[in-house]
């Protein structure tokens, strides 16, 4: 049982190292935000969408109030369209964070070449967004 444990942790760091190498600085056509700033669109625009493009098992840890789940491998032009209807509508894009935005900065490039026209990235993702002591739902 040890070395399963050690094995799948090890795969989890390799998977997490990874992906934070490919994590882009910025994704071309979306502005990157803090959590401070993320936060600021949220609460000061109704009509924001919240995207959290991590896997549905990692919502179990909480995520951002009001967001929508929409892993970044599910997230298509269909899958947009049925998410965010209107392509002026704000939309920020997060996930765990922990891997450079990665997931986010997939979800966020689909939404830029969909056509989308106010995409946020918000690259510090759900950890930023704990560590700023906002608030997150959990069921």
């Amino acid at each position: 049982m040890k070395i399963v444990v050690v094995l799948f942790t090890l795969f989890s760091f390799g998977v997490c190292a990874e992906e934070a190498a490919f994590a882009p600085k910025e994704v071309s056509g979306a502005k990157t935000v803090t959590a401070v700033e993320a936060k600021s669109l949220i609460d000061k625009n109704d009509e924001v969408v919240v995207i959290d493009s991590r896997s549905r098992n990692q919502r179990i840890i909480g995520y951002i109030y009001e967001s929508i789940n929409l892993p970044d491998e599910d997230t298509t032009v269909n899958s947009l369209a049925q998410a965010v209807a209107v392509k002026q509508t704000p939309v920020i894009f997060y996930c765990s964070g922990v891997n450079g935005g990665f997931r986010s900065a997939r979800a966020a490039r689909i939404a830029v070449d969909a056509g989308y026209n106010k995409v946020f990235w918000f690259k510090g993702g759900f950890q930023a967004w704990k560590e700023n002591h906002y608030p997150i739902q959990v069921n």
